[in-house]
């Protein structure tokens, strides 16, 4: 420790010894030059075609396939339900269905995944397909 404050003391006494005598090193500092960069042509952003809109009273009972489904206080069901007896609830395991989630099932028998149902005799919520079966009863996969 001590070899180093001699060295640093020496090194001050040398340049102030050149600073005095002008015997010095002329020091210059470069300016900093900026780059600019070209910017490149941003693209053209695509138009996006609008969603098409899930019309599920549009669509045909898929148990008796002769009447249109109609909407209801609480579930989608078959316009003639008192014989048909076709439903889908709004809310289905503690979760609300959204319309993507009934169209699903009515166009291809099952929906996407679904998180936080609440399966009755389970502690904890699942996430868990939807599927319709052949009965037209809801299940969960």
């Amino acid at each position: 420790m001590e070899t180093f404050k001699q060295e640093l003391i020496q090194m001050v006494v040398d340049i102030t010894t050149e600073v005095k005598m002008n015997t010095g090193r002329m020091i210059f500092i470069k300016e900093d030059t900026i780059e600019i960069k070209e910017e490149k042509p941003k693209k053209e952003a695509k138009p996006k075609e609008p969603k098409e809109e899930i019309s599920i009273e549009s669509l045909t009972c898929p148990k008796c396939k002769s009447y249109l489904l109609k909407k209801g206080k609480t579930a989608y069901g078959c316009g003639n339900f008192q014989v048909c007896g076709f439903k889908i609830p709004f809310e289905f395991l503690g979760k609300q269905l959204n319309d993507k989630n009934v169209f699903d099932l009515l166009s291809k028998g099952r929906t996407a995944k679904i998180k936080g149902l609440a399966i009755p005799g389970n502690p904890e919520p699942v996430n868990a397909k939807l599927v319709m079966t052949g009965e037209f009863n809801f299940e969960v996969e």
